[in-house]
């Protein structure tokens, strides 16, 4: 027996390469009393052994559930012949595979990487896998044995990304495709439903490779972290040991990430396949809310913030600003979440200033995201245009509490008995309009805590109060309207295929976030 790495990988699995002369080796672990077959087996011809046949062997044990399996001598077995693994191998051998593995060996590896049997490479491996991949790339897209081509392949800043080709074999069966997405420090696996997508137009290619109709391959990837440096999706076709194409993932803002797999999911026939590739889009994990109620003895800047969704029309910003500049003592500076001002806004924002004659408006930013210093404001207001100008602020404004929200519930309205839980199970649940106002300095703590993969800061803030609520350290108030218009304009407005919104959109992203997390 023959046995070259040996190594245990981030989710407890061991995982041992070699080589044997025997078609079946007849491998085993044994820990203790227990013995445990390969959940994953897989042959390669080595060039190293001077031999086309498959040779070369790659096997994944789980070692979750053995007992004793941080504190019994391991064991590999093989064709009767039984080796001790040094326990020092275990967490050295994993870098020395990337590293010094023959070809055939390290891209065995990394497929295995790629379809989720061997866990995603820590720090250091990942570290060399990167620099070994990036030595192997070739921009081919031709082979005898398969064509490839991506069509599209995008990342957004917080790293969750979408690849779309075709994919076309010169036989039937095999190793599926499989790939890695990677930027400067992170190698994560990319989900793909292979042969999901319709492409007649790859008919011409009939005559040289299997060609189905349905050869068209979407994926879905998610980074931990935001992304440092170009991100690249590495496409590992079956039956290519020494092949790699890398593809360059072009930046692209959130929305048109969720855009682009609206546009793509209708063609995916298999339900569960299009459910696979919008859960990897999404965190794993709710994120880390406060645990402890708000500290109160921050110090407190000067005026308020008030961070605007504008979803009117441009023309209806002089009133809404006339009706908040009304409800809203000393100076006011304004965040518009909007991607640009335009001449109706800025002739807007001028007349509201005007009208209101003493100055005390000032714009601090136009962005989609709210990224700007906020410790120097008292106190910062956030709502939709169209809640903001329909309810009663007075109570909101007013409240003592460090975060306090008003949220349309006409439901409850009716219901005046409704339990403040209720209203906060709604509140959670049902997506209600909402107003907040919170301490500045808590504001910026809070921003800081903002769960990735939502389009609108209206959910990361849903998200966070929902946190502050939980300990008792937001005033949840409901709001008694019967009627609400809401508003229908500005870009989280905008309608993706499927008739989902931004606002729909992150919806069904907290939605997943929670089964997720249970």
């Amino acid at each position: 027996m023959h046995i070259d790495f040996c190594f245990i990988d981030s989710q407890e699995r061991l995982i041992a390469t070699g080589w044997s002369l025997e078609s079946d080796p007849g491998l085993g672990l044994q820990i203790g009393a227990e013995r445990l077959a390969p959940l994953v087996l897989e042959r390669h011809a080595r060039q190293d052994l001077r031999s086309s046949e498959p040779f070369g062997w790659i096997a994944v044990f789980a070692l979750g559930e053995v007992a004793g399996a941080g504190e019994e001598p391991i064991f590999l077995e093989s064709q009767g012949a039984v080796a001790e693994i040094a326990p020092d191998r275990l967490f050295e051998d994993e870098p020395r595979l990337v590293e010094i593995g023959v070809d055939e060996v390290f891209a065995a590896y990394v497929r295995l990487v790629a379809a989720g049997a061997i866990g995603v490479p820590g720090e250091d491996p990942a570290r060399l896998v990167r620099l070994r991949l990036r030595a192997r790339q070739v921009s081919a897209l031709e082979a005898d044995d398969f064509a490839l081509s991506v069509d599209r392949c995008q990342v957004s800043p917080s790293g969750e990304g979408l690849i779309v080709g075709w994919f076309l074999g010169a036989g039937a069966g095999g190793a599926p495709l499989v790939a890695l997405a990677m930027d400067a420090r992170q190698v994560v696996p990319v989900t793909l439903a292979a042969n999901s997508l319709r492409r007649d137009d790859l008919h011409a290619y009939a005559p040289r490779y299997r060609f189905t109709g349905t050869d068209g391959f979407c994926g879905a990837f998610r980074l931990p972290e935001p992304p440092e440096g170009p991100v690249r999706v590495i496409l590992m076709p079956p039956g290519e040991e020494g092949m790699l194409l890398a593809a360059p993932a072009e930046p692209q803002p959130p929305a048109r990430i969720a855009r682009s797999f609206c546009e793509i999911a209708p063609g995916l026939a298999d339900a569960a396949q299009r459910q696979a590739l919008r859960r990897v889009l999404v965190p794993p994990t709710m994120p880390d809310l406060p645990a402890e109620p708000p500290p109160t003895d921050a110090p407190a800047g000067a005026g308020v913030l008030l961070i605007l969704d504008h979803d009117l029309s441009d023309c209806d910003l002089r009133d809404v600003l006339r009706k908040l500049l009304a409800d809203i003592d000393g100076p006011v500076q304004l965040h518009l979440l909007r991607p640009a001002m335009s001449p109706v806004l800025e002739q807007a924002l001028r007349g509201a200033d005007h009208e209101e004659g003493s100055g005390r408006l000032t714009l601090a930013a136009v962005s989609l995201t709210a990224m700007t210093p906020l410790s120097a404001a008292r106190r910062v207001v956030f709502g939709r245009s169209s809640t903001l100008f329909q309810m009663d602020l007075a109570p909101l404004l007013a409240a003592a509490a460090p975060a306090a929200a008003l949220v349309l519930d006409p439901i409850g309205t009716i219901d005046g008995a409704m339990s403040p839980a209720a209203l906060l199970q709604r509140f959670e649940r049902d997506v209600l309009p909402f107003a907040a106002a919170i301490d500045g300095a808590l504001f910026a703590s809070l921003l800081r805590r903002a769960p990735r993969g939502f389009l609108t800061l209206e959910a990361q803030l849903r998200l966070l109060l929902e946190g502050l609520a939980a300990t008792g350290g937001l005033d949840l108030r409901r709001a008694d309207m019967h009627r609400y218009f809401a508003g229908r304009a500005g870009p989280h407005a905008e309608t993706f295929p499927g008739a989902l919104d931004w606002h729909a959109w992150d919806a069904a992203t907290r939605r997943l976030m929670a089964e997720a997390s249970q």
